[in-house]
């Protein structure tokens, strides 16, 4: 019968030291003194076992992985070191993006974010009204004001530039809203 202190026997298992300290405080070692039993505290730990066989399965794979990369050179290292600096740095712009997002919602809520659907809606809602009201325009008051053809046809065309002016401006202002951060 072998026996050994309890941070060896947790290195044989594979575990923290705490594991072991619970183990016993639960009964599931076999103790003499404050070394343990190898023998019999194997078997009464596989007796008592309550564990799942898969996360046991993973535990064992994370602990290898841990050790490989203690053990590895200095390249490794610094590679699993970049990718977990590249990996905290993703979850922090994937946070930033989510708290910007819920900033947006309670903005809208509040009233003081308005959607850029509903903001489409309106200024082209604003557009066909204007159209509608400037359609004919030069036709009737070149006609009350007695107006020549080409009179009339002049202020046609200046309506038509107006509309053309004001749609390249509201053009280049959702270009400018859509390439903004």
């Amino acid at each position: 019968m072998s026996t050994e202190s309890l941070a060896d026997f947790a290195r044989r298992r594979g575990v923290n030291k705490s594991t072991v300290t619970r183990w016993a405080k639960a009964g599931r070692l076999v103790l003499d003194g404050n070394a343990v039993q190898v023998e019999k505290s194997l078997d009464l730990l596989a007796a008592t076992a309550g564990y799942r066989a898969d996360v046991a399965r993973r535990h064992q794979l994370e602990r290898e992985e841990r050790d490989s990369a203690a053990s590895a050179g200095p390249g490794l290292r610094e590679q699993l070191r970049l990718a977990a600096l590249e990996k905290a740095r993703n979850e922090g712009r994937i946070k930033a993006a989510q708290a910007d997002k819920l900033e947006m919602e309670r903005d809208e809520l509040a009233g003081n974010l308005v959607r850029r659907a509903d903001v489409d809606y309106v200024l082209d809602d604003y557009g066909a009204l204007l159209r509608r009201l400037l359609a004919g325009r030069a036709e009737r008051q070149g006609a009350e004001l007695g107006l020549s053809a080409d009179q009339i046809t002049a202020l046609a065309e200046a309506d038509d530039n107006l509309l053309a002016e004001l749609a390249a401006a509201l053009k280049a202002r959702a270009t400018a809203q859509d390439s903004a951060p």
